[in-house]
């Protein structure tokens, strides 16, 4: 990945998951299509995970890799899919121009930093 972040946050993350999936280390890697090898030096912060093994291992623990990386709370990607006002906002994203895209990032970043 291009952003640095936080290997105690992923390794706490992806633990935390694990654990509510009663999934094991071994039972992990599989899902995720990487080695036990791989995912025991990612847990013991010994290896730093490519972008393409964030994805499988978010993909695995359905959550998003900015959930993983702790640039996000939102810890289920299944919930967010199945909120109306998310599925309505994606909806309508889709048919808007690029530039359209740009300024309701720009808004919501505003918003968000009002509210703080």
């Amino acid at each position: 990945m291009s952003d640095a972040f936080d290997l105690t946050i992923l390794t706490e993350r992806i633990r935390k998951k694990m654990e509510t999936l009663k999934v094991n280390q071994a039972q992990l890697a599989k899902l995720a299509g990487i080695t036990p090898g791989a995912l025991s030096q990612i847990l013991a912060k010994e290896r730093t995970p490519s972008s393409g093994v964030l994805v499988k291992l978010a993909t695995a623990l359905s959550v998003s890799v900015d959930y993983l990386v702790g640039r996000s709370e939102d810890t289920d990607l299944n919930d967010l899919l199945q909120n109306e006002d998310a599925q309505l906002l994606f909806r309508d994203l889709s048919n808007l121009s690029q530039s359209d895209k740009n300024q309701i990032r720009e808004m919501m970043e505003f918003l968000k930093q009002r509210n703080k």
